[in-house]
């Protein structure tokens, strides 16, 4: 990614938040890679998969054209083994544990107009066990339980992302890691050439990171997010359809909102979307929903210290996404996804446009 942000001028900006900023020129880079390997190995009714995971998360910028140009670098490991055992022909058990690991490795900052390394903080280590038990009900139907430790590391940009003109930074780094209990309880009954799916998930956060408007900042609290979802898939001949729909609650387990509603986290979310394959081809279309998401406004028009802040609804949207792929010699594949075709406008975050249409391209080979 190559980058670079105009901030808008003095009058205009005025006008839109009616408030008065520097006029300035913004300017990043970002690069992200990483990879993955993945080994599985069957024997009679025990299977086994190891799986190595590796991310480097890289951002540079430079708040205004004569400044220096500072670095953020993190890397991110992990390692995971997931066992399944077949203990009858209607049971089957699986377990697994990961290994993840968020290395800060680069930070920098101004000091007396010289670029210097700060200390970026400790490596953050963690173990994290996943459990879940399948039984067939009947014939085509079956329940699952699962349980899984989940970890959820803060971004560089929670972390480290500054304003600016230097001031009020709204990154903090002293965010700790997220860690999460997920229960999910799920049925799926298999129709002719199809799958239908009902579902609902319980999950326990601590820590939860969101953007605090009143500080600026990036802050924590403990946080329950649940709900439920129904997924459906019906296949004929060369075509397929899916759908899906989810009905979630977010709730924060503090004092520090307005309400107990958490901002940004859609309560409707739906899926639709058709895949057409023939001779190693495949075409998939998608549409994507997002609905009722709250915001607290707290801009100086609104909002004055001591009192609660205006609260409202983003606009709902759609998103349509499309993705083609060509296989070649069984094993290797070329595919372009598009993402947004449409470019629509959307907000998942208040006076923070989404992001607009996105091309990736890429090869892929399975052995």
């Amino acid at each position: 990614f190559d980058n670079s942000l105009d901030q808008r001028d003095i009058v205009s900006l005025a006008n839109y938040n009616g408030e008065t900023y520097t006029q300035a020129i913004s300017k990043y880079d970002d690069q992200l890679y990483g990879g993955n390997l993945v080994l599985s190995k069957n024997f009679n009714n025990i299977s086994t998969e190891l799986s190595l995971n590796f991310k480097q998360d890289k951002h540079s910028e430079q708040s205004n054209s004569v400044s220096p140009w500072l670095d953020f670098k993190s890397r991110t490991y992990s390692i995971g083994n997931l066992n399944t055992f077949k203990i009858r022909d209607n049971l089957k058990l699986q377990a697994g544990l990961s290994w993840d690991m968020l290395d800060k490795v680069l930070v920098q900052e101004i000091k007396n107009g010289n670029v210097s390394d700060t200390v970026s903080g400790k490596s953050v280590k963690t173990v994290n066990p996943y459990f879940t038990a399948i039984f067939d009900v009947a014939k085509n139907s079956s329940i699952a339980f699962s349980y899984a430790k989940k970890i959820k590391f803060p971004t560089l940009k929670n972390l480290y992302s500054r304003s600016v003109d230097g001031t009020n930074n709204p990154g903090n780094p002293d965010l700790k890691e997220e860690r999460s209990d997920n229960f999910n309880l799920n049925f799926e009954h298999s129709i002719n050439n199809g799958l239908l799916s009902l579902g609902c998930f319980y999950y326990d956060i601590d820590n939860h990171i969101i953007f605090n408007n009143i500080s600026g900042t990036y802050k924590q609290f403990d946080a329950r997010i649940y709900g439920i979802e129904f997924s459906g898939l019906k296949k004929i001949n060369n075509w397929s359809a899916d759908c899906s729909i989810t009905l979630l609650k977010a709730r924060n387990d503090s004092n520090n909102l307005p309400s107990k509603k958490i901002e940004y986290k859609p309560e409707i979310q739906a899926n639709a979307g058709i895949t057409y394959s023939r001779n190693g081809y495949r075409f998939i279309l998608n549409n994507k929903y997002i609905g009722r998401q709250t915001y607290y406004e707290y801009r100086q028009r609104y909002y004055t210290a001591g009192t609660n802040p205006q609260t409202g609804k983003l606009e709902d949207y759609i998103l349509t996404d499309i993705k083609l792929e060509k296989k070649f010699m069984k094993s290797h594949s070329l595919f372009v996804n598009i993402k947004n075709i449409f470019d629509k406008s959307y907000f998942d975050m208040l006076y923070m446009p989404g992001a607009g249409r996105i091309i990736h391209t890429g090869y892929s080979f399975s052995f």
